[in-house]
């Protein structure tokens, strides 16, 4: 599993696990509007176009080039 996690988007996936912690503390409303912004850059971002580009190419992502670039 951490193979996997450490192959994965490492931005979204941060930004992922900041929302979890903060939404055990946060109303419904007050948690969905946090998600607002990372949600958009997350969209914004070149994890998601080679994301998108993987799904839509029928082929593995490749987040690890993000990294190295």
């Amino acid at each position: 599993l951490a193979a996997r996690l450490a192959q994965g988007p490492a931005q979204a996936q941060a930004a992922i696990k900041a929302l979890l912690t903060g939404a055990r503390r946060a109303l419904m409303q007050g948690q969905l509007q946090a998600e607002v912004a990372p949600m958009a850059q997350a969209l914004a971002s070149a994890e998601a176009a080679e994301g998108i580009a993987a799904f839509l190419g029928k082929r593995a992502s490749d987040f690890r080039a993000l990294r190295k670039g």
